[in-house]
C-alpha cells in the first residue's frame, strides 16, 4: 500500500506540473505529508496545506512558466523495492537530481543520507 500512495502522489505532481496547474490535491497519509514537506523544504513546491482527507499542494514555476520539478522518476514500487547502502549512495552521480530515501530517520534526501546521517535505505524517487 505504501508504494501505491507514493506513486500516486508523484504521478499527480508530475502531471500537474506538466499541465501548468497552480495546485493539486492528493490523499492525506503520513508518508505523503513527509514527502510533500521535504519537497517544500527543498524549494520544489510553493506550499501546501492539509486536513484529515487531502493535501493541497501549490506547484512552483519560474517567470517563463517552466516548472521547478522538471521530472520525477519513481524508483521503488510495490513489486520492486530498491535499497541502497551508504557506500552505494557515494557512487551515485551528485549532479543528476535529488534522491528521496525512506530510512529509519524518516524521509531524507541523498545528501542528508551521505553527509548528515551516513545511512542508507529504500530509494523512493529521483527529483530532477
Amino acid at each position: 500500500m505504501i508504494g501505491n500512495t507514493v506513486s500516486y502522489l508523484l504521478s499527480i505532481i508530475k502531471i500537474g506540473s506538466r499541465s501548468l496547474k497552480s495546485n493539486i490535491h492528493v490523499p492525506t497519509t503520513k508518508l505523503n505529508l513527509q514527502l510533500v514537506n521535504l519537497l517544500y523544504k527543498k524549494g520544489f513546491i510553493r506550499g501546501f496545506f492539509f486536513n484529515s482527507y487531502r493535501i493541497s499542494i501549490f506547484l512552483k514555476y519560474d517567470s517563463f512558466l517552466k516548472p521547478a520539478i522538471k521530472n520525477i522518476k519513481i524508483i521503488s514500487t510495490n513489486g520492486r523495492k530498491i535499497n541502497m547502502s551508504h557506500k552505494s549512495l557515494m557512487n551515485q552521480p551528485k549532479n543528476e537530481g535529488m534522491l528521496i530515501i525512506n530510512t529509519t530517520k524518516g524521509l531524507i534526501t541523498s545528501s542528508q543520507a551521505l553527509y548528515g546521517f551516513k545511512i542508507g535505505g529504500e530509494v523512493l524517487c529521483k527529483v530532477i
